[in-house]
């Protein structure tokens, strides 16, 4: 994560916040990031498989 992106979430705090929100937020903000790389990098799984996938686990 970059240091702005950082910022810029802690910017959007109230004056008073909980520790755990900024850290929440941080996490959210971090993982669609990194999701997004996986999306670029072709490292998906389409929604057919994934359907696919729970049919065999509820069986």
């Amino acid at each position: 994560m970059k240091k702005n992106v950082a910022i810029d979430a802690l910017n959007k705090m109230p004056n008073n916040f909980e520790l755990d929100r900024l850290l929440e937020e941080l996490i959210v903000i971090d993982k669609i990031d990194k999701a997004l790389i996986q999306e670029k990098e072709g490292k998906t799984v389409s929604h057919e498989m994934v359907k696919k996938q729970v049919k065999k686990w509820l069986k």
